[in-house]
């Protein structure tokens, strides 16, 4: 037998040595590549625990030498609790066969996927090249940054992006792209760049679309730059909105079947049987009796996790 035929996968494939959380090129053979070692899948068992039983927490470190598979697994994490679909297939479908010997693991991710999110990678050092990093409110700029291009604003300035915020939340943000494509004869995404000489096609697809004088609307950038702050509260704030609007949305553009109502069975829970307590009032067993006693406290024990829905693996 030859070397390579030992293996399921041709050896010599192309395999990308360095993960970027934030590269897009090949995310199906990044998601098919990943090897879930035990220890990882120890560690993941309580990620999903928590990520489950949210009580306060609002983040997780990973942490591990350079090269160890930091961006790898975050990327991983990012795309199944989102439950991307890649070329059509679900990244839980694709994720589930590398860890078919833990139910427990299983059965967590099963319903942490159910639960609904959005995750936005980016490289921190490259959002933050536009900023000065020695800025009190740095870190903020950079999130408050990526939010805005997550939810197709104009990132590179806050108070464009809130111009165009107003807008929407007014459901005239189409309607003004529309009117300024038509006046300016380009996109409104190529005229925000150019917002210092664009002035007054921007003021007068703005008049067209809210119905105020054209000559009112002169200066409206400049208005929204002079007002603009930026505060941890207002950009929760701006989070909260964005939340119950997609709440109110199930249709998600690239997602099979988000927008139909389907009625499933529960997903069983599968916990540990170290997790089972039994209510048992000896700590000694001196007879048959004891015994019996004993193995009566431990079926019902386990009979009263069975009908909660939940599998014991022993």
């Amino acid at each position: 037998m030859i070397l390579h035929e030992i293996f399921e996968k041709p050896v010599d494939r192309y395999i990308e040595g360095v993960i970027k959380a934030d590269d897009e090129a090949s995310l199906r053979l990044e998601v098919e590549e990943y090897v879930l070692t035990n220890e990882v899948a120890q560690r993941l068992e309580s990620f999903f625990d928590a990520y489950k039983n949210y009580d306060g927490a609002n983040g997780v470190w990973v942490s591990g030498f350079f090269g160890s598979g930091k961006s790898h697994l975050l990327k991983i994490l990012a795309m199944l609790l989102e439950n991307r679909f890649i070329d059509g297939v679900p990244v839980l479908d694709l994720f589930l066969p590398k860890c078919e010997d833990n139910e427990i693991l299983r059965g967590d991710i099963k319903r942490a996927v159910a639960i609904p999110s959005r995750s936005i990678l980016f490289n921190i050092d490259q959002k933050a090249d536009v900023i000065s990093k020695t800025q009190t409110d740095a870190l903020l700029t950079v999130f408050v940054k990526v939010f805005d291009e997550m939810c197709g604003y104009y990132g590179k300035h806050g108070h464009i992006a809130q111009f165009e915020r107003d807008l929407d939340s007014r459901d005239l943000y189409g309607k003004f792209k529309d009117a300024y494509k038509n006046i300016a004869e380009q996109d409104w995404t190529s005229g925000r760049e150019q917002a210092l000489l664009e002035g007054h096609n921007i003021a007068k697809a703005y008049a067209q679309v809210t119905g105020t004088d054209e000559l009112a609307a002169m200066g409206i950038l400049d208005w929204y730059r002079s007002d603009y702050k930026l505060s941890i509260e207002d950009f929760a704030e701006q989070k909260k909105q964005y939340e119950d609007k997609k709440n109110l949305k199930t249709d998600i553009p690239g997602t099979p079947g988000k927008n139909k109502t389907e009625t499933k069975e529960p997903e069983p829970e599968y916990i540990s049987k170290n997790s089972i307590h039994v209510r048992f009032g000896k700590s000694i067993l001196k007879d048959e009796a004891d015994v019996e006693e004993y193995v009566k406290a431990v079926k019902e024990a386990y009979l009263t996790a069975i009908r909660q829905g939940k599998r014991v693996q022993i």
